[in-house]
């Protein structure tokens, strides 16, 4: 779909408030019809486009759009990717100890959908954000869960 290559390349090339402006088209695109899915995904984007442009608070708005489309199609890798966006805005805005908690849901949600691919980037951003505020042990256990992710990861692609 020639929709979704623009707006990847765009985001590829730095180019966030522009990849916004392709989200907004591409959602009144899918919203008349009536494609509730592409807009979930379409909603994520664009609350990962906002922290991107330093708009933490207009991305937590778009994330609970995406999480309630989400939640009706019961789909907990998206919810998954959602809260660990809400992680990254909640940083941005300070809110270190509500970010760790939103990273810990995530990670809870991914693991219903078994994506390792998913699961090891949740464990690598909360060890990140562990490890910033001083509590080294857990960092240290969060990259250790991002390694073993990686690991299943690589070896389901090796079978």
């Amino acid at each position: 779909m020639h929709i979704g290559m623009g707006i990847l390349k765009k985001e590829g090339l730095g180019r966030h408030a522009d990849a916004l402006s392709a989200y907004d088209k591409a959602a009144m695109y899918f919203e008349n019809l009536g494609d509730s899915r592409r807009l979930a995904i379409i909603a994520l984007n664009r609350g990962v486009a906002l922290f991107r442009l330093n708009r933490p608070e207009d991305s937590l708005v778009a994330l609970a759009e995406a999480a309630s489309l989400f939640q009706k199609h019961d789909d907990h890798g998206g919810l998954a990717s959602v809260d660990l966006s809400r992680g990254e805005a909640l940083r941005l805005l300070g809110r270190d100890e509500e970010a760790v908690s939103m990273y810990k849901r995530a990670f809870n949600r991914c693991e219903k959908s078994d994506d390792q691919g998913l699961l090891a980037s949740i464990a690598k951003q909360r060890g990140g954000l562990l490890q910033s505020l001083g509590q080294d042990e857990e960092a240290l256990r969060q990259y250790c869960e991002c390694a073993s992710r990686v690991e299943k990861m690589l070896a389901r692609q090796l079978q």
